[in-house]
């Protein structure tokens, strides 16, 4: 088993992040600074759309499915 030296991890870690950061087309990255982590303001608002959600597959025919 090969183990990853907290250097290692680091690099891996500082590779990822620069590479983030040329991606162009990917939306503005929120902090919990500017306290919006999301598309809800809240995980019940989540919660609710996701069930919401559910409910309309959950009708929906196979065709309209697949579209």
């Amino acid at each position: 088993m090969v183990q990853a030296t907290e250097n290692a991890i680091r690099q891996v870690v500082q590779e990822v992040l620069a590479q983030l950061g040329r991606n162009n087309d990917s939306p503005p990255h929120r902090t919990a600074a500017d306290g919006n982590w999301g598309v809800f303001n809240t995980v019940d608002d989540a919660a609710n759309a996701a069930l919401a959600g559910f409910e309309r597959l959950q009708e929906a025919s196979l065709e309209d499915r697949a579209k």
